[in-house]
């Protein structure tokens, strides 16, 4: 019974709760991270990221300068909005030549940036931590 309501909450919560194993965001949840959750739930951890107020026009610019207009929206992945900004900034930064990435000839908030995208894995925290950071921009915890 408890997989079926972990479900039943995560489908609700969709696109506002991301789910992790072992420290890495899992976008799509399968039977194997239900049965290990079973098992092993220490192993697992939810973060709730809701998109609200000013965060919320921010991400809404993000989403609409950086969502190709080409491509489907995935409709088996979890956050789907969140990793339709998230992804091209991290197909962005993989596509830069080796000197642009090792390079300190940028300003401190480039080099932020770039950093923030070269290390950071979990969406969230490179979204609405790390970037705001990188740029000089206080985090506000909501």
């Amino acid at each position: 019974m408890i997989p079926v309501l972990i479900a039943a909450v995560l489908l609700y919560y969709i696109d506002d709760v991301g789910v992790y194993q072992d420290g890495t965001f899992i976008p799509i949840l399968g039977v194997e991270h239900f049965e290990l959750l079973l098992k092993d739930p220490s192993r697992f951890a939810v973060k709730y990221f809701e998109v609200v107020g000013l965060r919320s026009q921010v991400f809404k610019e993000l989403e609409a300068i950086l969502r190709n207009a080409k491509a489907k929206k995935p409709g088996k992945l979890r956050n789907a909005t969140l990793l339709t900004v998230v992804t091209p900034l991290y197909q962005f930064v993989s596509k830069l030549p080796k000197y642009t990435k090792q390079t300190k000839r940028l300003s401190p908030e480039a080099v932020g940036v770039l950093q923030a995208l070269q290390k950071t894995v979990e969406p969230d925290v490179l979204l609405f931590t790390e970037l705001p950071q990188a740029c000089g921009l206080p985090i506000r915890c909501n």
